[in-house]
């Protein structure tokens, strides 16, 4: 389970890298994130479980509630 922790925050450390960088560089910030459609949810045999597929959709603080989105997902981590 140990591995699994520390994969799970080096992620998230790359997630605000990523934006962190963007934002240095004058950049608008954007995350891709898995769609969250009814199409894009696959049924998991091995674990049993309902996940996410492979596409993915960009967010940006493009817009007031990007930013937002954005500024929730920083904060969480």
């Amino acid at each position: 389970m140990e591995k699994r922790k520390r994969a799970a925050i080096r992620e998230m450390k790359k997630v605000a890298e990523e934006i962190y960088n963007d934002l240095e560089g004058k950049r608008i910030p954007e995350l891709e994130v898995p769609s969250r459609t009814k199409s894009n949810i696959e049924f998991d045999e091995r674990h049993g479980v309902w996940k996410y597929g492979s596409n993915v959709t960009t967010r940006s603080a493009t817009s007031l509630s990007g930013a937002q989105m954005l500024l929730r997902t920083i904060y969480t981590i």
